[in-house]
Parts: structure tokens; sequence; C-alpha cells
């Protein structure tokens, strides 16, 4: 087996499996809260390939967390902001004892980064089943 084929079969969707077992510990184990969208974290980068920049919100959340401290904090997750998304009610969710680690509970912020690591390797392995059909 080549190193595209090693990298898509087996690294691909082992660093997956462990963005899914984080996420499934997660929900096993975190902490659930309500929280709200307060505002959003703007950044731009400049495009490497070409011209302008690319702009990027990451939510900043506001939660009361189980022993009752008022935390803010701002998601690794990038999404497109909206005006109505401010002051926009959220569940979050983070694991016991650190609330600066809290996620949005959706299934971008838990499962996105799982499916584009096992997405690749599932993809080719049904074209290479349905081929062998053939």
């Amino acid at each position: 087996m080549n190193w595209l084929g090693l990298t898509i079969f087996v690294f691909l969707p082992a660093i997956g499996a462990i963005f899914a077992f984080r996420s499934i510990r997660l929900l096993q184990q975190g902490v659930r809260a309500p929280g709200t969208i307060i505002d959003y974290v703007v950044v731009s980068e400049s495009r490497q390939n070409g011209p302008g920049y690319s702009t990027f919100h990451f939510p900043v959340v506001q939660f009361r967390a189980a022993g009752g401290k008022t935390h803010k904090v701002t998601m690794s997750a990038s999404e497109r902001p909206v005006a109505e998304n401010k002051r926009k009610p959220v569940n979050v969710i983070y694991p016991k004892g650190k609330p600066e680690a809290a996620r949005i509970a959706n299934f971008g912020s838990l499962w996105l980064l799982p499916l584009v690591f096992c997405a690749p390797a599932l993809i080719l392995a049904a074209l290479v089943g349905i081929n062998k059909l053939r």
C-alpha cells in the first residue's frame, strides 16, 4: 500500500476516531448548561494562494457553570454570524471542572471533525466496494 492509501485508510480515520471518542466522552461525562451567544471574535487572515482575506467569526458564549460562577468562553469553531444570533440561547457542554473548555452542544462542534477525517476513507471504501461488485 502506498503512502496516500495508508494516509487515507489508516491515519485519517484514526484521527477522526480520536475526535469522535472525545465527543462521545464529553457527551457521557460532561456538564451541560444553558448559555447565550453574546458576541463574536472576528479574525481575518490573509489568503496565501490569492488576494484578499479570509474572515472567521468565533462566538463568545456566556453561561453559568455548575458552581454558580458565570463564564465567558470564545468557541474554537467558527460560524457565520447572523444579527439574530447575538443573544441567541445555546446549550453548552464542558468537561467536569473545566468550564473554560466549553463547546456549544451542536452537530458542528461535536461531530464535524470526526466526519471530516473519516469521510474520505468511507467514500473511497464504498467506491472500491462498488468497483469490486462489478
